[in-house]
């Protein structure tokens, strides 16, 4: 029998065969490049061509890019802030009042156990001032009072020497010393006292009346904040005087971003020239603040102070 050539018989049939694989193949293969491929029409598709063609068609990124810079964080610069002190309140109300009407913030201590303490601690607040107890202590020459704070007092003695106070000058944040220059350099005295403030939450600003005094580096070493006064504004009663002690308390806060300036209540320039200057130091920038915000610790008051 004879063998057919190639291309015959059976291979034939399976022709037609061959080719619809073939060809199902091929659109196997273009459906799945269809699937694959960005389907350009849509709306961010356009969007991001819309993008990057100029008005003319040109493809912009086709150009040189200009590198805009990152605009640099603009930090918040705090306002150099002041601190004005009232020193001695407590033995009349006249001359209280002159700070009472001051229109910016300010801190008034009150001594116990003169005529007007209680009464001067109440106006105080009801004026939105900030009150301390200005507290008698020990001084190397000048007498500070029978219920002064003394070296050689003990624990006891202290604890009540300090209630006694404060249960005088009612709502007080803090106490600064009144006189106290033998007492702030006395290690185990200030270490009694700061434990009393600092389990009572009140603060201590040293009024410095001793260059010896141990209150910054004793408050430091039981982790408690001492403030420290940094002008006196009335050792001359003369608005010149006063004026320039102000200067110098604007250029400690232009340095380190505070000052805190102790004047006295019986001086009645202080008052005066503190509001004429008042408008001034706020055009200049600084800001009147209570010294209890120095310790961060919260007044309620209704004065202004910027």
């Amino acid at each position: 029998m004879a063998i057919p050539p190639p291309g015959t018989g059976r291979n034939k049939k399976n022709l037609p065969t061959r080719v619809y694989l073939a060809s199902l193949g091929i659109f196997i293969l273009f459906a799945a490049g269809l699937w694959f491929l960005p389907y350009n029409d849509s709306p961010s598709e356009r969007t991001f061509i819309a993008e990057h063609l100029d008005a003319q068609g040109n493809d912009r990124l086709e150009r040189p890019l200009t590198l805009i810079p990152k605009k640099p964080e603009v930090l918040e610069i705090k306002k150099k802030t002041l601190y004005f002190v009232i020193d001695d309140a407590g033995h009349n109300l006249t001359q209280l009042q002159k700070f009472l009407d001051f229109p910016g913030k300010i801190t008034i201590a009150v001594i116990p156990d003169l005529a007007y303490t209680k009464e001067a601690s109440k106006k105080i607040l009801e004026a939105g001032k900030a009150l301390i107890l200005h507290m008698p202590m020990e001084a190397l020459r000048n007498d500070a009072g029978a219920d002064a704070l003394r070296v050689g007092d003990d624990e006891i003695t202290i604890r009540s020497k300090l209630k006694r106070a404060l249960d005088q000058v009612v709502g007080a944040h803090g106490m600064n010393n009144h006189m106290g220059s033998k007492a702030t350099a006395d290690i185990p005295l200030m270490t009694e006292v700061f434990r009393y403030l600092k389990e009572n939450n009140l603060f201590f600003l040293d009024s410095l009346t001793n260059s010896q005094s141990v209150a910054t580096r004793l408050g430091r070493e039981m982790n408690y904040t001492v403030g420290e006064r940094d002008v006196f504004l009335d050792n001359e009663k003369t608005q010149e005087f006063i004026l320039q002690a102000i200067e110098e308390g604007k250029k400690t806060a232009d340095q380190k971003g505070h000052a805190v300036m102790i004047g006295h209540v019986w001086t009645s320039e202080l008052a005066e020239v503190l509001t004429e200057i008042y408008p001034q130091l706020l055009d200049e920038g600084y800001t009147l603040d209570d010294l209890p915000h120095l310790f961060a610790l919260p007044v309620d008051d209704d004065s202004t102070g910027n």
